[in-house]
């Protein structure tokens, strides 16, 4: 029998009509109308049931030689076309029967079995890995040439930039986990029901249905996936991934019961889980942030690729870098995961050297992290100098004093007003420098002191400086004004502009030396009382200058004016014509006396006589 030539049959219900193509009941059963000739047929499907393939067009899904059960959800195995032929079969008298009971019909009884649609999703996992690493960028290089022109000048070593850099490339992930879930409810395509008559239900919503882990190409497959709806979600990221939250959503449908196997793709695409160093260096003491201070990031062991080739050998300089204005700085190197080191290449002028070594272990640990951050706080222990300012004499520290620190070049790196305490400096840079006292305690009788030169190593030393300052000293001589000779018995005052009494004596005859009194300020030499024989003096206006020598100011006495026949105090040959001189006058005093008191006796006399 030709395939045009089918088997045609009346049928009188619901109306009375031929047909060519019959239909299986709800059961699955097929019973022709009419009963069929003795002859040889060929039972062809033209329409599955809705889930299943039509014969003819079925696929297997192979495990070598083996077929795997399409019930059997799994990673395992391909799909191979695997067309089941026709049924055909012979109606005789010996063909195997049955006789219905009800009509007597004989029945031959043929199965005819349908494969059901399935579903295969291929899972892709793709991020970016390390596959070789290069030297120098165009930029890093063009950055060393100007540093390496500017050490040429300067001396210094400030060559920095990313020297060795990963390059990475996108390609498959292995290890990576995702779960499978049904979306909804998934039920048999078959229609079988349950005791209760009820579906039967393969997933119910949101049970896991496979989980899938990528191989070394990123991918992952799972077959024989009843058709419906599903959702993933990645559970292992995969070594040196961040893990992807994304859930992802596919439905498995079929255009038609020639569709043995539904394909379905899903792709992941996951970032690399960066690396990020960071150097914050400040003043041991002060705390200050450091600016300029080189630090270089190298390889603490081979670092490998996911293939297990060496990228990066041990010991290798990556990258120098120097911190910033905030005393930062973070490596620019995209790095894989490995083991690290960093370490100090040039200090800050001022600073000893740092030799601790900062151990970085960057390998991959926690998947819910995009970065692994690492920071380290190093610490700098600036130079260290000691100032003090302090009296000549007591050695006691002097307030109130401005003083300078001067470097080579004539520049204040430092200036400040002292207290009673040294005055300490951190971080000057190893050199040497001068001490400069730029406003000296005039008012309290201070000058000022000598240029102090000072060496300043970095080599852990403290520096110990101490500045004195001496008094002003001044020679006060009272002389007389023709010889010139030093004058005794002289009340004599030294006041302020004030009026305020600062120092007062008599003197002895000799220079009178005063200490202390402020410097640059006018003072009045004032004479209370002069010698014997000596007109007060004029005050003696003066201000003392700015030197540790003794300065002198001369106050000159003049003689008391002769009076015409009276000796001049100082003549010796004149005390005893002096001395007679006033006998006689007490002689003729005394007689005057009495001569007055003898006339005045007459005259009473004379009187009584009236």
């Amino acid at each position: 029998m030709e395939k045009e030539e089918y088997v045609e049959q009346t049928v009188f219900y619901p109306k009375k009509e031929t047909i060519s193509v019959f239909k299986t009941n709800e059961e699955g059963y097929l019973v022709t109308p009419e009963e069929l000739k003795c002859s040889t047929y060929r039972i062809e499907e033209v329409k599955a049931p809705e889930g299943f393939v039509r014969q003819g067009y079925e696929s297997s899904l192979y495990e070598g030689e083996k077929v795997i059960s399409p019930l059997e959800v799994t990673g395992k195995g391909s799909y191979k076309e695997n067309p089941k032929e026709g049924i055909v079969i012979t109606v005789s008298s010996d063909t195997a029967h049955q006789i219905d009971p009800d009509t007597g019909a004989v029945i031959v009884e043929v199965e005819q079995p349908n494969d059901e649609q399935v579903g295969s999703l291929t899972l892709t996992k793709t991020g970016e890995q390390p596959v070789e690493v290069k030297g120098d960028s165009l930029l890093a290089k063009a950055k060393r040439l100007a540093g390496k022109i500017k050490d040429a000048v300067t001396g210094e070593d400030t060559d920095t930039g990313v020297f060795h850099d990963f390059v990475y490339e996108e390609s498959g992930v292995e290890g990576a986990t995702f779960e499978l879930y049904a979306k909804d409810t998934i039920y048999s395509p078959d229609g079988a029901k349950d005791e209760q008559g009820n579906p039967v239900i393969r997933y119910e919503k949101d049970d896991l249905v496979a989980t899938l882990v990528t191989d070394s190409e990123g991918k992952a497959v799972v077959n024989n996936l009843p058709l419906g709806s599903y959702y993933m979600k990645e559970t292992i990221a995969g070594d040196h991934f961040v893990l992807n939250p994304e859930q992802k959503e596919f439905t498995l449908t079929v255009e038609d019961d020639t569709q043995a196997v539904v394909y379905e793709g899903v792709a992941y695409k996951n970032e690399r889980q960066k690396i990020s160093i960071s150097v914050e260096k400040k003043d041991a003491v002060t705390e200050e942030k450091l600016e300029g201070v080189i630090f270089g990031l190298y390889a603490k062991e081979d670092i490998l690729s996911q293939q297990g080739e060496v990228l990066v050998e041990k010991d290798t300089l990556l990258e120098k870098k120097a911190t910033d204005e905030k005393g930062q700085l973070t490596f620019d190197s995209d790095l894989y995961h490995g083991k690290y080191y960093v370490k100090e290449e040039v200090r800050k002028p001022g600073y000893l050297p740092n030799e601790e070594i900062w151990e970085i272990d960057a390998s991959y640990t926690d998947q819910n992290l995009a970065e692994i951050k690492l920071t380290k706080e190093v610490e700098n222990q600036p130079t260290e100098s000691q100032f003090t300012k302090t009296d000549a004499t007591t050695g006691e520290e002097l307030e109130g004093v401005k003083l300078q620190i001067i470097d080579q070049d004539g520049n204040i790196v430092e200036e400040w007003i002292s207290t009673k305490e040294p005055h300490v400096v951190y971080g000057l840079p190893e050199g040497t420098y001068t001490l400069h006292e730029e406003l000296p305690p005039y008012a309290e009788g201070y000058v000022s002191a000598e240029d102090i030169e000072f060496e300043v190593k970095e080599d852990g030393s403290v520096t110990k400086v101490e500045m004195k300052d001496t008094y002003s000293k001044v020679e006060i001589s009272k002389t007389d004004l023709t010889t010139g000779k030093e004058l005794e018995g002289a009340k004599l005052q030294i006041l302020n502009k004030d009026g305020e009494v600062l120092e007062e004596w008599v003197t002895d005859g000799k220079p009178h030396l005063v200490e202390k009194l402020p410097v640059g300020e006018e003072l009045i030499l004032r004479e209370i009382t002069a010698p014997e024989g000596y007109e007060i003096a004029e005050d003696v206006k003066f201000t003392l200058e700015d030197t540790m020598e003794v300065q002198k100011v001369e106050m000159k006495d003049a003689r008391t004016p002769e009076t015409p026949g009276v000796p001049q105090t100082g003549d010796d040959h004149w005390k005893q014509i002096l001395l007679f001189a006033l006998l006689g006058v007490s002689a003729a005093g005394l007689m005057a006396t009495m001569l007055y008191k003898k006339r005045h006796k007459k005259a009473d006399e004379a009187k009584k006589e009236e």
